[in-house]
């Protein structure tokens, strides 16, 4: 019996993960993303050998959707959870 109580109780009482896990997680995940556009900019500039003006032309734009997503999922998590 007292082991049905505590699986119960762990399995509906509680969350299996905390809200600091999540945002951890999701921290590595963006800057895993972070670095995956600064490598392809160092590839663009050095391997390729394009301007710099053109290689980081070619990656704004995936930072600035990188900056929006980031600041959507953190507001979101940090401000209605």
């Amino acid at each position: 019996m007292q082991l049905y109580n505590t699986l119960l109780l762990t399995t509906t009482g509680t969350t299996l993960v905390s809200l600091q896990t999540i945002t951890v997680m999701l921290h590595l995940c963006f800057w895993v993303a972070f670095l995956v556009i600064l490598l392809r900019f160092c590839r663009d500039y050095f391997l390729y050998k394009h301007r710099f003006s053109q290689a980081i032309q070619r990656r704004t734009a995936p930072l600035i959707v990188l900056a929006i997503a980031y600041a959507v999922i953190m507001f979101s998590i940090y401000f209605l959870w």
